[in-house]
């Protein structure tokens, strides 16, 4: 959720006037943050073209690599975590994550401030 607050806060960085620097907080920081946007569109885009072959097999593609994820959450909940599958997991609870976020951010549910845990 801090990441859409840091956005909504150094919007202006995005200004072409800030040359390196608007193109460096673009394409390190908002680009990743909108990757998972992306993931859903490109799901609702090949699900929508599915009778064409190349996007039923791009579509094929996602579900077997969403599938890997769940599978790799459900090993690692037992305590293992296949090698193959680590990257898919990673990637797709990292997305996870900013999704929520953004979603907890539109609903001004909570406030993104990181708080220490009790030791």
């Amino acid at each position: 959720m801090g990441n859409y607050q840091a956005l909504r806060r150094f919007a202006g960085l995005l200004h072409p006037r800030h040359g390196a620097v608007a193109f460096t907080f673009l394409s390190h920081k908002v680009m990743r943050w909108l990757v998972p946007h992306a993931m859903m569109l490109a799901l609702a885009s090949n699900v929508l073209l599915a009778d064409q072959p190349l996007y039923a097999a791009l579509l094929a593609g996602q579900i077997a690599f969403y599938t890997s994820a769940w599978i790799g959450w459900r090993c690692s909940s037992r305590g293992i975590t296949p090698r193959l599958l680590r990257v898919p997991l990673f990637f797709v609870s990292m997305n996870l994550g900013l999704l929520l976020g953004w979603w907890q951010y539109l609903r001004g549910r909570a406030s993104g401030v990181w708080v220490r845990t009790a030791r």
